[in-house]
C-alpha cells in the first residue's frame, strides 16, 4: 500500500526524476509535471506538491498560490537551488506549506513530506 500520492513540479527533467525516484522507493505514488500549467491540470487525486520555486511558465510561488486557490487542503512545498534573502518566508506567506533548499537530504526530503502528509490528515480529521 502507497503512502500517499505526491506531485513533483520541476522544469529540469532530471530533478523531477530524481526526486520522484527518491519518493517512490520511499513509498509514495508519484506524479511528475514539467510546468505549473501542467501541474494545475493534474490535479486530481494529489496530495502533496513538491515544486521548484523557478519555472519559466510560472514560478512556485504562484503555482503555491493558485493551488492554494483550488484546494487548501493540499500542502505545497516549494524547493529551490537559488534562494534569495526572504524567499522562504515569502513561500510561506504565498502559501506554501514550506521550504527546502537544493540540495537536500533524503532525510530532509522525507520528513517534509512527511509533516505535510501528517498536517494533511489532522485537516481532514476534522
Amino acid at each position: 500500500m502507497k503512502k500517499g500520492v505526491v506531485l513533483v513540479v520541476d522544469d529540469d527533467k532530471v530533478v523531477c526524476d530524481f526526486i520522484g525516484c527518491l519518493l517512490e522507493d520511499a513509498g509514495y505514488e508519484v506524479y511528475k509535471a514539467s510546468s505549473g500549467e501542467e501541474a494545475l491540470s493534474n490535479l486530481g487525486g494529489i496530495e502533496i506538491v513538491l515544486t521548484d520555486l523557478f519555472m519559466p511558465d510560472m514560478d512556485g510561488l504562484e503555482l503555491a498560490g493558485r493551488i492554494k486557490a483550488i484546494d487548501e487542503t493540499i500542502p505545497v512545498i516549494v524547493m529551490t537551488a537559488l534562494p534569495y534573502p526572504g524567499w522562504d518566508t515569502e513561500a510561506l506567506e504565498k502559501g506554501a506549506f514550506s521550504c527546502l533548499t537544493k540540495p537536500f537530504t533524503l532525510e530532509e526530503a522525507l520528513s517534509s513530506v512527511e509533516e505535510a502528509f501528517a498536517w494533511r490528515r489532522s485537516l481532514q480529521a476534522l
